[in-house]
């Protein structure tokens, strides 16, 4: 997986919303670079890892072509940042979603029934929790590999294209303090959640989509 590694000066508490304001910076170069007008759409989104804050921002083309820049704390010191690129896709995440979902209604039956028998809840979800997360995992991994097939289809993201988008995340330096205006941004959120397939008024795929 390509990646990059930045550092800011020192560990700080202050680094968290200074990644925030990068992220903010580097988006609005992939706007720039990737514009609505050729049918891009730049999203980030905040997660957070435990006790520490990650980053995504998704570069989305049609259904089938995206990546995702990635942006977690370093795995040996805690200041650097490590910079990642994957793909992705509005299918890919719409399948990885139904996966989750029909793994659940896969096993519910099971579960009532076992329920029944055993008159024990916990018993039960305590079983069929890890067997859930399995059958998950496989069914995304399916879904996933079905995406990928389906993004041939779209010739927006290549090998330049990921070197292209690092390449910007890796010349625009890092902040190294907050200013006032940059703490206030930095509280607000980013973006409303991205929705995993764009808004339609025909019937899907091939008929009145309309990318966000």
């Amino acid at each position: 997986m390509p990646s990059i590694i930045k550092s800011f000066l020192k560990p700080s508490v202050d680094n968290p919303a200074l990644l925030a304001v990068f992220v903010r910076s580097l988006t609005d170069q992939y706007r720039q670079a990737f514009p609505a007008s050729r049918g891009f759409m730049v999203e980030s989104e905040e997660r957070k890892v435990r006790n520490s804050t990650w980053w995504v921002i998704r570069i989305l083309h049609g259904h089938f072509g995206g990546m995702a820049i990635q942006l977690a704390p370093g795995l040996s010191l805690a200041h650097e940042i490590r910079i990642t690129s994957a793909t992705i896709s509005r299918f890919e995440m719409f399948l990885q979603k139904a996966a989750a979902v029909l793994a659940l209604l896969l096993l519910l039956p099971f579960g009532l029934v076992a329920l029944f028998v055993l008159h024990r809840l916990g018993f039960v979800l305590l079983l069929g929790a890890p067997v859930y997360f399995v059958l998950a995992a496989v069914l995304v991994g399916i879904g996933t590999g079905i995406a990928r097939l389906f993004s041939k289809f779209d010739h927006h993201f290549d090998e330049h294209t990921t070197k292209f988008a690092l390449a910007l995340a890796d010349r625009l330096p890092l902040p190294h303090s907050l200013q006032p205006s940059d703490a206030a941004s930095a509280a607000q959120p980013v973006s409303q959640p991205l929705n995993a397939m764009p808004q339609r008024t025909g019937m899907w795929p091939w008929r009145g989509l309309h990318d966000a």
